[in-house]
């Protein structure tokens, strides 16, 4: 996949956006339906910039490490609309150890495409695993764009514990529940959700995947996780071992 389908991508998810911009009305506290679980109401309430636009399309700019064998830093922008893809272009490592490339997922399909320097084919991933696994990461990362898990856009919750919403909404007709643990004060603390993958480099397998978020910081006034912890587990009660560690340095709603 080239830097020019990557940008295809983009320019699609971008476009979708313009699409939905021009129908969404400003978000308004009260308006929200009275039947949503007490956690995913405060949560909103508190995400949600009142009087400003619902917007479920944003670009993304992040930083972190992430292991691969080792612990590399990498830099990274994201184009994500959490009901259709995404495309996370990035530069990972330094020096002698450096790749350049893309993950995304638009239309059912899903593509990993990295390369030394950005010259040599380093991992070139798509096919059915592929696509499923970032279907799944798509999902995951709806907290990273709060206006994409309003009610407006055929999202459900439904109170699983005390604290605990579970969430669902179709992307390419597949619905697979996810969790939000919300704290007291309204702020989210997790996600966790069945996904599909092979983070120890073997054969593809569906386990938990836990997002553990540590602060949160606004962005054009919605409150965006901006700190936070991924790892891969068979019991989303017990953490496994951290895969990786980000945090976002900009986000601009579309």
């Amino acid at each position: 996949m080239s830097r020019s389908a990557a940008e295809a991508i983009e320019r699609a998810l971008l476009a979708g956006a313009r699409e939905h911009a021009a129908a969404t009305d400003p978000f308004e506290p009260g308006a929200l339906d009275r039947g949503l679980p007490g956690a995913a109401r405060a949560w909103l309430e508190q995400a949600l910039a009142a009087g400003e636009r619902v917007s479920r399309v944003a670009r993304l700019e992040m930083k972190g490490e992430l292991r691969v064998g080792r612990w590399l830093p990498f830099r990274a922008t994201e184009v994500l609309d959490p009901h259709r893809g995404f495309c996370w272009r990035a530069r990972i490592g330094w020096g002698p150890i450096r790749l350049d490339g893309h993950d995304s997922y638009l239309d059912g399909e899903g593509q990993m495409n990295w390369r030394a320097y950005g010259l040599v084919p380093v991992a070139t991933l798509a096919g059915d695993d592929v696509s499923r696994s970032n279907r799944e990461r798509t999902r995951a990362e709806a907290v990273l764009v709060p206006g994409s898990l309003h009610p407006r856009w055929g999202v459900s919750f439904r109170e699983v514990g005390p604290w605990d919403v579970e969430v669902e909404y179709p992307i390419d007709g597949i619905r697979t529940p996810m969790v939000l643990r919300i704290g007291p004060d309204g702020h989210l603390r997790r996600v966790t959700l069945r996904r599909w993958g092979a983070p120890d480099g073997g054969p593809f397998e569906e386990r938990w995947f836990v997002v553990e978020i540590g602060s949160h910081r606004r962005f054009a006034g919605d409150l965006v996780p901006d700190a936070w912890e991924i790892h891969w587990t068979d019991d989303p009660e017990t953490p496994g071992e951290v895969v990786l560690r980000g945090s976002i340095d900009a986000v601009e709603f579309a």
